[in-house]
C-alpha cells in the first residue's frame, strides 16, 4: 500500500556530523571468508541496482493562501485544523512520494491547532524545524529539532507556533521496522506502534533541521531520480528523522559482538556487489543483521575511522571513476554526485579535492583529454 501523503523518510546526515564516539555513534549511512558470507540481501518489488528513472517517484508543492487551502491539500488526513492567530494564512507544502514512504515539508504564518488521526496503517514521525511562538504535541513543548512518532489510528494533539516550519514522513511500521535490523528496539514493529517523543540534543538541534530543509528543496528541483537514488535518499530521510531514536535508544545487554574484521570484510564485499551506486548504513544493518553501534565498533577497530567515514570515501573513489570514464560534453558533476548520494556540492567538492588533490571537473576535464604518446 502507498503510503499517505498527509500532512504530517551519504546527502547524508553523516556529511554533517562528526564521527561519533564509539559508546554513541551517530549513523549513517561495505569479505573473504566464505564461510562467513552474507546472506543475500533481500529486497522488495524494486532493485536498488536499477540505474533507470523510478516513477514511482514524484515531488508537488503548493502554496497555502488560507486555512481553507491548507485543508484542501492535507484532505487526505482525518486532521481538524483550527486558525489560532488572526490575520490571512499562507505559507507553502510540499509532498514527496517514494516507494516506502512519503514525505512532506509545510511553514505557515500563524499559529495553528491540529487534532486527529494522521494515518490509519501508517504512523507519522514529525520534526519542528522552526517556530517563533510555542509549539506543543500532546501538551509537551517542541523545540526545533524535536521528533515525535503518531502511531496508526491514534489522535494527535498539537499547537503550532507563529512562523513555523516542520516536516514528516508517513511509513508503515513494518517497512520502518525493517530498516533497522540488527537495532534491538528500533527492529520491533511493535515499537512503531505506539506514540513517542524525543528532545533533540541541543548541540544538534540546527544540523537536523537544516539538513531536513536541504533535502526538501534538493527534492524540489531533481524528479528524474533512478531507482537506486531513489532508495538512497528514502534512507536519508528515514536517518534524518530518526537518528535521535538510536541515540537514545539503550544499549543491549549482553549483546554479541562478532569479529570486527570479518564485518568489515563482509561491509566492503557488499559495496563492491554494488559499486554503481550509493549504499547507506540501513541496508548494509539489515543485510548484516547487526546493529550500528557494533558496526561503528569494528571499523574503529579494524581501521581507526567510523564507517560513515568509510562509506564517503568508497563513494567518493567511486564518483571519480564515474568521472574519469565519463564524456565532459554529456557528463555534468553534479548529476553523479547527486547519484551517489551526495546533496550539498560545496561540501562534496571539498571533500573530493581533499581525497584525490583535484576537484571534480579538473577529474572530468582530463577524462576528455586525448592521450599523450611518452616523448
Amino acid at each position: 500500500m502507498r503510503p499517505s501523503t498527509a500532512f504530517l523518510n551519504e546527502t547524508d546526515f553523516s556529511q554533517n556530523a562528526r564521527e561519533a564516539p564509539t559508546s554513541s555513534p551517530t549513523y549513517d549511512i561495505s569479505a573473504p571468508d566464505t564461510a562467513a558470507r552474507p546472506p543475500e540481501y533481500e529486497q522488495d518489488s524494486a532493485d536498488p541496482d536499477d540505474t533507470t528513472t523510478d516513477n514511482a517517484f514524484s515531488v508537488q508543492t503548493a502554496a497555502i493562501d488560507s486555512i481553507d487551502g491548507l485543508r484542501r491539500l492535507i484532505a487526505d488526513a482525518e486532521v481538524e485544523i483550527v486558525q489560532l492567530g488572526r490575520g490571512r494564512l499562507d505559507g507553502s507544502l510540499t509532498k514527496a512520494t517514494f516507494p516506502q514512504l512519503a514525505f512532506s515539508r509545510t511553514d505557515f504564518s500563524l499559529p495553528l491547532r491540529t487534532s486527529g488521526i494522521l494515518g490509519t496503517t501508517n504512523l507519522t514521525i514529525c520534526m519542528l524545524l522552526d517556530s517563533q511562538g510555542r509549539s506543543t504535541s500532546w501538551a509537551r513543548e517542541l523545540r526545533s529539532g524535536d521528533v515525535f512518532v503518531a502511531a496508526p489510528g491514534d489522535n494527535l494533539d498539537a499547537v503550532w507556533g507563529e512562523r513555523s516550519a516542520m516536516a514528516g514522513i508517513s511509513i508503515s511500521p513494518q517497512d520502518i521496522a525493517s530498516m533497522f535490523a540488527g537495532e534491538p528496539v528500533l527492529s520491533d514493529v511493535d515499537y512503531w506502534t505506539r506514540n513517542h517523543h524525543y528532545a533533540c540534543e541541543p548541540h544538534l538541534r540546527a544540523t537536523l533541521a537544516t539538513r531536513v530543509l536541504e533535502i526538501a528543496a534538493w527534492l524540489e528541483r531533481h524528479t528524474g531520480l533512478s531507482t537506486a537514488a531513489v532508495d538512497f535518499w528514502q534512507r536519508c530521510l528515514i536517518e534524518a528523522f530518526t537518528s535521535i531514536f538510536v541515540r537514545s535508544t539503550p544499549r543491549q545487554m549482553g549483546e554479541t559482538i562478532p569479529s570486527a574484521l570479518r564485518l568489515v570484510r563482509q561491509v566492503e564485499e557488499y559495496l563492491q556487489l554494488h559499486v554503481n551506486r550509493a549504499v547507506h548504513i540501513s541496508e548494509i544493518c539489515a543485510m548484516l543483521q547487526t546493529s550500528r553501534r557494533t558496526l561503528h565498533r569494528a571499523f574503529q577497530d579494524v581501521l581507526g575511522i567510523g564507517p560513515i567515514a568509510f562509506l564517503r570515501h568508497h563513494r567518493l573513489c567511486s564518483v571519480h571513476s564515474r568521472l574519469r570514464q565519463g564524456d565532459p560534453s554529456n557528463t555534468h558533476v553534479t548529476d553523479v554526485a547527486t547519484e551517489f548520494g551526495f546533496l550539498e556540492h560545496g561540501r562534496f567538492a571539498h571533500h573530493y579535492a581533499a581525497l584525490f588533490g583535484e576537484y571534480p571537473s579538473q577529474t572530468l576535464y582530463k577524462a576528455g583529454m586525448p592521450l599523450q604518446r611518452a616523448s
